[in-house]
């Protein structure tokens, strides 16, 4: 009988078929980019440029560069300016997965698209809360944010080019 051999944890993961794993997720982003061909031309520009240009974004935000500034203060604490670095993150993250979720033409796409800026608002509120950030989130932000929904909403679910899109409306 022969004695089983241990081979390290790297021997089994090339052994197994990564790179058709890896092709088979590259051909579903190709064909998610592909998919925002179709769609209406605001659409399409709005999810093509948040695809190329939401990681260089998140990549900006953390780094130690420039002057922060809200409502036209400077922000200099080192908590302030944290709390709003992870709530931008938080928001690009999730218009992210709201854009990547339209190229997919998945419906919840839509809605995350639609709650993202009501999303927005919730977390300034709850992460200055939970730090003590000195960062006052008032009532026009809260109206902006619900305006901003309500766009978001007529746009994606009212607008005929974008029915004909999701192939919710008729052909006109």
């Amino acid at each position: 009988m022969g004695r089983k051999q241990n081979h390290p944890w790297i021997f089994y993961v090339c052994n197994m078929n990564i790179g058709w794993y890896i092709l088979g997720w590259w051909q579903n982003i190709l064909g998610w980019w592909q998919n925002t061909y179709s769609m209406p031309s605001l659409m399409k520009i709005w999810c093509q440029a948040m695809i190329i240009l939401s990681p260089v974004f998140l990549i900006s935000v953390w780094l130690p560069i420039g002057h922060v500034t809200l409502y036209g203060h400077p922000v200099t604490g080192a908590v302030e300016r944290t709390t709003l670095k992870f709530c931008a993150t938080m928001l690009l993250l999730w218009l992210s997965v709201s854009v990547w979720g339209l190229a997919a033409r998945k419906e919840w796409g839509r809605w995350f698209m639609v709650a993202a800026w009501l999303f927005s608002y919730l977390a300034v509120v709850v992460v200055t809360e939970v730090s003590g950030a000195n960062i006052i989130s008032t009532w026009p932000d809260l109206l902006s944010s619900v305006l901003a929904c309500m766009i978001f909403y007529l746009c994606l679910f009212h607008l005929p080019s974008v029915k004909r899109y999701w192939g919710l409306g008729r052909a006109e």
